[in-house]
């Protein structure tokens, strides 16, 4: 492992923790894999600090930090927001609707790396919604190609909108999160998810919720799960209104 002591003036893990053996393997896996991949693990598994701790041994690495972190919701802007915070990451941008000076931030940014040639330390936290703004789009692609791009919830990507924004996105550094990242009835979303990080099933990092029980990291319960036959009309009335979701 990388991991290092705690200096809290500087990006950490998060006070009074260390990473869990999988969260250490989860990095050597990535950096095995090129920098790409995607993390399959259950809900309350931690898929935030496991992705953070490699922006964090990469910084261990090279002395500087560069993150994109997408996510689908305002909610989770903040939430990323704070995880950052824990780590000791600084100069975070929030993207997002209710926040309405990020053009006039990024544009700062993209242009004080631009002209003084010097790689400051940053982290934007964007909603999917305004990562395919045409605005956005622009600058991105302006900042280092060395940058961590972190998506979230990464079965959103599928959306056509935010696939074809996703074609052009220069940053090599790619990890993907989700409890469930192939995209129901929707194959061809699926594959470009994949080929976008380099993975496919089972996936660099797979974590599910029998390993996580048995790890000890979520506690066993039971389910009953209620099973519910539609007919031909209902299937394609549920399918019709998947799709328009």
């Amino acid at each position: 492992s990388n991991w290092e002591p705690i200096n809290l003036n500087s990006p950490h893990f998060p006070e009074g923790y260390s990473p869990f053996d999988y969260q250490i393997e989860a990095y050597n896996a990535w950096v095995g894999n090129g920098h790409k991949g995607i993390f399959a693990m259950a809900t309350g598994t931690g898929k935030t600090i496991t992705s953070l701790n490699c922006a964090l041994n990469e910084y261990f690495k090279t002395g500087q930090y560069q993150l994109l972190i997408l996510v689908p919701t305002i909610a989770l802007v903040d939430q990323w927001k704070d995880e950052v915070k824990s780590f000791g990451f600084g100069n975070i941008i929030e993207v997002s609707s209710s926040n309405p000076e990020w053009r006039r931030k990024l544009t700062q940014l993209k242009n004080n790396i631009r002209f003084t040639k010097t790689s400051a330390n940053f982290v934007i936290v964007s909603t999917y919604d305004s990562y395919k703004d045409a605005d956005f789009q622009q600058i991105v692609n302006q900042l280092p190609e060395d940058l961590i791009v972190i998506a979230d919830e990464a079965h959103n990507i599928g959306s056509k909108s935010v696939r074809k924004a996703f074609k052009t996105l220069k940053a090599q550094r790619r990890i993907a999160l989700s409890a469930t990242p192939s995209r129901i009835y929707d194959a061809e979303g699926t594959a470009e998810i994949e080929s976008f990080f380099n993975d496919t099933y089972p996936y660099i990092v797979n974590f599910s919720m029998s390993k996580a029980m048995e790890k000890g990291r979520l506690m066993n319960y039971n389910y009953y799960p209620i099973l519910v036959v539609l007919d031909d009309d209902e299937m394609e009335e549920y399918a019709n209104i998947t799709r328009q979701i």
